[in-house]
């Protein structure tokens, strides 16, 4: 359960022309008048759902130079169709120095925001960037806030997770954001004219739910919902420190062989066996993570480290060297891997490994090493061949 003082609203956020405050979803630009900003939403193309995942591992390169933070990250998103939401206690004026060739966009978005001393996660379709005391647990929180109203399972339920695009116009205080959600869903807001006085930009996002939208507007002041029995009542309480979160997902195969597995390759993530299934306890970026191994997806877990270092994590089981070596080198943003014909004999072998927390280097010598191979990287081009 969450505390439940009366919400003490932090004050701290970044205005502009003394008024106005840089929350805002990208493809908006702060000069548009209203009926521009509309006329604009209507060429939005965002990504959602498995197209945004994928567009995560897209490959990307950027140059930033003297560039003002909103507009760097402006364009990012732009020309990857990608709703990022800055947390108001960010400054979106300060320029930044920042270069990243072929890198997944997932990465890119960690290595920019490690370098500024910030953090990113993702609510349903958005991206979020923010203080990282934030982003670490936003993305589970968000789940756990889902997961309670669905739990409800009432009209009133089925209102807070219903989703539809959310725009609203300049200068709309998020009290009145938050007073229309209440008027829509049915539901009673508690602490939310406890809410400071703000103005903020105009605003236009992919289809969002209710719920989310609450969780969104709450994060940047440090603050969240509990989520009463019915999700009639909704009270503000402060973000926790840190949250969990649990589902079941049935298993194709031997439970106990799944569990055994995973267990490997996430260390931090509580699993138990159950007759045809397993209980999954942890962060919500690891659910994804398990969602996508259980439906049968090679996935490979990338982080950034202070001083912007990449770090991977992979857990390959009984797969074809070729096909492994193929996905990876993709994964890695090489536009070009060969395999040399030499090679051929093995590259149908069945191989397994687990690294944790490798650089690249290691991490291609360590699937070379399985077949008794070398590799060696020219630009965009990676080459795998006999020792």
């Amino acid at each position: 359960m969450y505390d439940r003082p009366r919400p003490c609203f932090d004050q701290k956020c970044y205005r502009w022309q003394s008024v106005q405050r840089f929350l805002f979803a990208f493809g908006w630009i702060s000069v548009l008048s209203v009926h521009q900003v509309d006329a604009c939403a209507q060429d939005r193309n965002w990504k959602e759902g498995k197209e945004l995942t994928q567009q995560l591992d897209a490959v990307v390169s950027v140059q930033w130079s003297g560039v003002p933070l909103r507009q760097a990250l402006m364009n990012l998103a732009t020309a990857q169709h990608v709703a990022i939401w800055l947390d108001r206690r960010v400054n979106p004026d300060q320029q930044i120095e920042f270069a990243a060739q072929r890198v997944s966009l997932d990465i890119l978005l960690q290595k920019l925001t490690s370098q500024l001393g910030l953090g990113s996660c993702r609510v349903d379709s958005i991206l979020y960037v923010g203080p990282p005391e934030t982003t670490e647990w936003l993305s589970t929180v968000a789940a756990v806030n889902r997961q309670k109203v669905q739990q409800a399972n009432s009209a009133v339920s089925r209102r807070l997770l219903a989703k539809s695009p959310w725009r609203f116009p300049q200068l709309t205080p998020p009290a009145e954001l938050l007073q229309e959600i209440a008027r829509t869903a049915s539901v009673n807001i508690v602490g939310a004219r406890y809410m400071p006085h703000d103005l903020w930009p105009a605003y236009d996002l992919p289809p969002v739910s209710l719920i989310d939208r609450v969780t969104l507007l709450l994060a940047g002041f440090g603050k969240t919902v509990d989520v009463a029995a019915d999700a009639a009542t909704l009270t503000i309480v402060n973000m926790p420190e840190q949250a969990i979160y649990h589902e079941v997902y049935p298993t194709k195969s031997s439970a106990a062989a799944v569990t055994t597995q995973l267990r490997k390759s996430f260390p931090d993530v509580n699993i138990e066996t159950q007759t045809g299934r397993i209980r999954v306890s942890g962060k919500y970026e690891d659910h994804l993570l398990i969602q996508r191994l259980l439906a049968g997806e090679q996935i490979s877990r990338t982080s950034v480290v202070p001083g912007g270092q990449q770090r991977y994590d992979l857990n390959i089981e009984n797969q074809p060297f070729a096909g492994v070596a193929r996905a990876l080198g993709k994964s890695l943003g090489f536009t070009t891997t060969n395999l040399d014909s030499k090679l051929e004999p093995v590259f149908g072998e069945l191989i397994s490994f687990q690294v944790k927390q490798v650089s690249r280097d290691v991490l291609l010598q360590t699937l070379a090493d399985t077949v008794n191979a070398d590799f060696r990287v020219d630009g965009a081009t990676l080459t795998f061949f006999p020792k």
